[in-house]
């Protein structure tokens, strides 16, 4: 779903940043060339161009901190094969939170174990998973049922813009790179399901 290859340029990752500096990097190279509309997410349920996702990745970025979700929360993840996926992925990085991907195919009682074990302060999904979610005690934000109050906020950037990383001090990235970015759980076939 996500395009593979846009340009030969390589994207280079420094110390402290996360993997929306690298994506908003590659943004800006596209829009500096004429680009911006160039496809980033290709499915069934439609095309967001690199532009388009960049800035549902802010106004979801935007509406998760409105929301309360601090840098550090942990936000739990459960689509199925939906683009929002990708916006959801980048907003969260945006809002300095950590990822918590989910399996809709995870058995309910495996979701909670993950939920409570990781700290989960919120979880993000879309109402054609609701029934997987009537078991799990957790806040959560149905995307689609959510999107006029997305829709509501900005698009700009939360932070200053991916070139100004390069003017890091050693200590902010130092901090940074020790700060998680997800918690990815282990499939648990030989005892519980251990987050790495």
């Amino acid at each position: 779903m996500l395009r593979r290859r846009v340009e030969h340029d390589a994207i280079r990752w420094r110390a402290g940043e996360r993997l929306h500096h690298v994506f908003e990097q590659r943004v800006d190279a596209l829009v500096a060339r004429g680009r911006g509309a160039h496809p980033a997410v290709d499915s069934g349920e439609g095309t967001l161009s690199y532009a388009e996702l960049e800035a549902q990745a802010n106004r979801l970025a935007r509406f998760l901190r409105a929301q309360g979700i601090a840098p550090g929360d942990r936000v739990a993840l459960l689509f199925d094969r939906s683009p929002l996926t990708y916006a959801a992925l980048l907003a969260v990085s945006k809002a300095g939170a950590v990822q918590v991907p989910l399996d809709p195919a995870f058995p309910p009682e495996r979701m909670a174990f993950i939920l409570e074990d990781a700290g989960v302060s919120a979880l993000l999904s879309t109402s054609t998973l609701r029934a997987r979610l009537e078991a799990l005690d957790t806040r959560t934000f149905l995307l689609d049922e959510c999107a006029a109050a997305i829709g509501a906020e900005s698009g700009s950037r939360l932070e200053a813009p991916a070139a100004d990383m390069a003017a890091l001090t050693a200590a902010d990235a130092d901090k940074d790179a020790e700060a998680l970015s997800y918690i990815v759980y282990t499939s648990g076939s030989t005892g519980a399901p251990k987050g790495v």
